[in-house]
């Protein structure tokens, strides 16, 4: 499961060239003032999940469920984002087993109301933590980051 996590973390700026527009929809004045305030200071920091685990989350659903020619049917642009977001394939194993995941998901970003077509402007918009390393679960002891495997030496993989 590792180099799955890897490689999709890898690959994710590729896989977004295929990323359809109405998936970029971008985030309104009040949306980007509350993600600053609320989610990207420390002053509100939820010990659960953190802002690095949010970001994952979404970068996880938009590459396995936004990229490309696969349209489900409850993937509708205009639709809230954080039902989505629940679901459990999403987030690393530690936060799966949360018996209150729903529940610490939905204080973190209902009050946001984002839509799935705000999926990537919300990424890119909290996406810094999670860019810095792959965030793979603690007990499988893996720790891919991009500092440690520059470029240069991935290009020999």
């Amino acid at each position: 499961m590792a180099i799955f996590l890897y490689f999709e973390h890898l690959c994710f700026k590729d896989l977004c060239n295929d990323l359809q527009d109405e998936y970029k929809e971008e985030l309104s004045n009040e949306i980007n003032e509350k993600v600053k305030n609320n989610l990207l200071t420390n002053d509100n920091v939820n010990d659960d999940i953190s802002i690095k685990e949010i970001a994952a989350a979404v970068r996880r659903f938009i590459s396995r469920y936004l990229v490309g020619n696969k349209k489900e049917d409850n993937i509708i642009p205009n639709s809230l984002l954080l039902p989505q977001l629940k679901r459990s394939d999403l987030w690393g194993e530690e936060i799966r087993k949360l018996q209150n995941l729903d529940e610490l998901i939905s204080n973190q970003l209902q009050d946001l109301k984002l839509t799935i077509g705000q999926s990537f402007k919300f990424y890119e918009k909290i996406k810094s933590e999670d860019e810095k390393e792959i965030l793979i679960d603690d007990d499988e002891n893996y720790n891919f980051s991009r500092r440690r495997y520059p470029r240069s030496r991935r290009k020999n993989w």
